[in-house]
């Protein structure tokens, strides 16, 4: 039946394909030369095809299966009685096989043979092996002398070791087919990481009391959520589904179940229920720092409800550990944290472990002090109502030193941080970090801590919580009185109407505003004074000769706010802009002029320079090509003006590279962009009001009655742009290598941010801080659970391989 189709459709039984598309070339490769294939043209038995350099092609075989063939590919079709052979040179195919009857379909390459029936799969070929991946139905591949392997949808081999695995909707990115292939897959995998996310998780806490027990020269302390419940109901999740799913389970076998790495995460999920079960809803963690300034062993801390549960699990899971690692974990108890340096297991504390004897790796101390220290071991003191662990015993024995944080300054600024509701903090007392560090400094790099407004920090709080489906982080860096040198260039919080110029869409904008320039530029040269005292005398000395003072040409003209946006498109040309308030646009005018002539006229007298030396060395011939050559080879700066419709618009440009761009001036701003259309709609954008103050994208991500007074922002909304890159090089592939360099680093960068959540962080400059705020719509770190598990990866996320 299937031999009597094939021969209604394409004729004669040795045409066993039609070619139904030819992209990008598609050619018969003839003693003779290459024949280029349209639409509709036969492929016979033992013709060699191979594609162009861009866009694949498709053939229809005689059964009714389709072969796409990527470009730079080479194949041959074979056929035996009822059986079918792909036989690829080299390149990439993907099959869609139809159900063969009483045939067979194979592909063949010189290092393995896939025998398929109503799939759908792609195979690799390149100098270094072979790599098949399996979309849809089972294919089984054999390599050599070596048993056959069974494959099923989301598995993959290769027959080179070397070849690392990658997703695949990697292998199959290339393809015009590409979404309906992974569409189930997708559909089910992201309905799983949806799922993941929208578990409950441990609400925000709004104080600690475990911070103030912690050692009174806690230098950082850091504060966890106890996820061990979350990641347990996520892995039950998993397994659930993947049980329900076909297509999920096959991939799972595939990815996760035989992956070293994921099997390490699902021990270490178990490992963290079972103890995670019998501790309290935070972990804590302190380090403090010894004479020279370096970090002690991290000290952890919890709240327990039942010591003897908390022990008996410990000891339990320090046990399985153990035997999975194949290596003793020493465990190290102590009645009293001063005792951490010595000790010998107990009959009592074996019989806690359930049997009387202590349990493989896991030793007990009471405090016997003869017995040496352990490196390796891990020390636990186990209160009433709270636990303690380290690597080191010195760390342990700061819980017996001078007192707790409760009461102290550094204590304060954590529990302020607590009343506004937190999953995960870091806290960080400066001057404990840097003094010893900073007395061992050379005298420079305390000159440049102390400029950058450093000297005074006291305290770096940073805390995370999510809000309303919304991550939401805060920083707060504390001073000694207030704000100085570099420290002190943002201004207080104020409304920026730079802002206004930036369009509702915008994929990136930054803004901020400063103190006066003309103060920031004396101040600089301050810092300038003090690191290198020669360096302000040639700087004046090149104003002199220049005559030009960059300090009332430039700095002085200048209102203190700017911002800088990628809000167009991003080929050929990213669309971007600048916009600088200017309180005196003819002074900051006559300054670029100024600059743009003195460029000329250092050109001028760089060739004049060099044509006198070489015609003083009597190299005449050396110097007749000087001049021509120099005035096209170095840098020089040209600026035209033009009036339309009554403004001013000016075109600044450096001839050598090309570089340019247009700007004017408009409302007390400078507005310029990568071309005049785009400071044309800057303007338009101001002069509607609709523009990316008032994006809801942009709305949306500010607090509940968050104003847009702030001394700093910056926002990024990466996915909109990304996406449709991302499929334009899924389908673009092979074009990819005609673009210039530039232009494809810029596709790629913008592809990678496809995954990116909307972000928006800001900065308030206040007298004695600077408080640092960000919202993003992902979950902790701008990621949701299922990516902090994998999930996404899997769905096609970065992964290296190849030939």
């Amino acid at each position: 039946a299937f031999g009597l189709v094939g021969w209604q459709r394409f004729g004669p039984a040795s045409a066993m394909a039609q070619v139904q598309a030819a992209d990008g070339g598609l050619y018969r490769i003839e003693a003779t030369g290459a024949v280029a294939l349209a639409p509709g043209d036969r492929v016979a038995e033992g013709e060699v095809i191979r594609t162009g350099r861009a866009a694949g092609s498709v053939l229809e075989l005689a059964d009714g299966s389709r072969l796409e063939i990527a470009p730079r590919s080479e194949l041959t079709l074979v056929e035996r009685g009822r059986d079918a052979n792909i036989q690829v040179a080299r390149g990439d195919i993907i099959v869609e096989a139809s159900d063969q009857g009483s045939g067979h379909l194979f592909v063949s390459t010189d290092d393995c043979l896939v025998s398929v029936t109503g799939t759908v799969f792609s195979v690799k070929h390149g100098a270094r092996g072979s790599r098949v991946s399996v979309i849809e139905g089972e294919v089984h591949v054999k390599q050599g002398t070596q048993a056959e392997q069974v494959l099923l949808p989301g598995d993959q081999v290769s027959t080179d070791p070397s070849l690392e695995p990658v997703p695949v909707a990697d292998d199959v990115a290339w393809s015009r087919f590409s979404e309906a292939h992974l569409a189930l897959l997708k559909t089910e995998l992201a309905s799983l990481s949806r799922d993941i996310d929208a578990l409950p998780r441990p609400p925000a806490r709004f104080g600690s009391t475990l911070a103030g027990e912690l050692p009174a020269d806690s230098a950082v302390v850091i504060a966890l959520p106890n996820l061990a419940g979350t990641l347990a109901e996520a892995s039950a999740l998993i397994e659930a589904r993947v049980a329900e799913s076909e297509v999920l389970r096959a991939w799972w076998t595939r990815n996760m179940s035989d992956s070293e790495g994921e099997a390490d995460l699902r021990s270490m999920i178990d490992h963290l229920a079972a103890v995670g079960g019998v501790v309290g809803d935070e972990i804590l963690v302190s380090l403090g720092v010894d004479a020279s300034g370096s970090p002690s062993a991290p000290l952890v801390m919890g709240a327990i409800e039942d010591p003897a549960a908390f022990r008996k699990a410990l000891t339990g899971e320090v046990s399985d550990l153990s035997r999975e690692l194949g290596q003793d974990l020493p465990l190290r108890f102590v009645d009293d944290p001063a005792q951490a340096e010595g000790g010998s297991p107990t009959a009592a504390d074996g019989a806690e472990n359930g049997d009387g004897d202590a349990e493989a790796g896991v030793e007990a101390q009471s405090g016997d002090p003869s017995v040496t220290t352990e490196p390796d071991a891990l020390w636990v003191w186990v209160g009433a109502d709270r636990f303690a662990m380290t690597p080191d015993p010195v760390a342990m024995r700061r819980l017996t030193g001078a007192g707790t944080l409760a009461g102290s300054a550094f204590h304060g600024a954590i529990a302020a941080a607590y009343a506004e509701g937190v999953d995960w903090l870091f806290a960080a007392d400066l001057p404990r970090l840097t003094q010893a560090g900073l007395a061992q400094a050379e005298p420079d790099q305390g000159t440049a801590f102390e400029g950058m407004g450093l000297s005074s920090a006291r305290y770096l709080v940073v805390r995370q919580a999510e809000r309303e489906g919304f991550t939401d982080t805060r920083a707060e860096l504390s001073f000694e009185g207030p704000r100085q040198g570099v420290a002190s260039w943002l201004a207080e919080p104020a409304a920026m109407g730079a802002l206004d110029f930036i369009a509702p869409e915008a994929h990136v904008a930054a803004a901020f505003v400063t103190r006066a320039p003309a103060e920031l530029f004396d101040e600089m040269m301050g810092f300038m004074d003090a690191a290198e005292p020669g360096l302000r005398n040639e700087l004046e000395a090149a104003q002199a000769e220049a005559d030009l003072d960059l300090r009332s040409a430039l700095a002085a003209p200048l209102g203190g706010e700017f911002a800088f946006a990628l809000d167009g498109p991003l080929l050929p040309e990213p669309a971007w802009k600048l916009v600088l308030e200017v309180y005196d646009p003819a002074a900051l005018q006559a300054a670029i002029e100024q600059l743009v002539g003195r460029s000329g006229q250092a050109l001028v007298d760089l060739v004049a320079e060099a044509k006198s030396a070489a015609e003083t060395d009597g190299d005449l011939a050396a110097a007749q090509p000087i001049e021509g050559a120099a005035l096209t080879d170095l840098p020089r700066l040209e600026l035209s003006q033009e009036r339309v419709r009554g403004r001013d618009w000016f075109h600044l440009s450096e001839v050598s590279s090309g570089l340019s761009m247009d700007y004017t001036y408009a409302e007390g701003y400078l507005v310029a962009g990568a071309s005049r259309a785009v400071v044309e709609r800057a303007l338009q954008y101001r002069s509607s009001g609709v523009n990316l103050r008032t994006a809801p994208a942009f709305d949306q991500l500010l607090r509940s009655g968050e104003d847009l007074n702030v001394s700093a922002l910056m926002y990024q909304n990466l996915a909109p742009v990304a996406a449709p890159v991302g499929d334009f090089l899924a389908d673009q592939a092979g074009a990819m290598q005609d673009l210039p360099a530039d232009q494809a680093a810029i596709l790629g960068s913008a592809a990678a941010g496809a995954e990116i959540p909307a972000t928006l962080a800001w900065v308030s400059a206040l007298p004695d801080k600077l408080v640092m705020s960000g919202r993003s719509d992902g979950g902790p770190l701008g990621m949701g659970l299922g990516a902090l598990l994998g999930i996404d990866r899997l769905m096609g996320g970065p992964a290296s391989g190849g030939e």
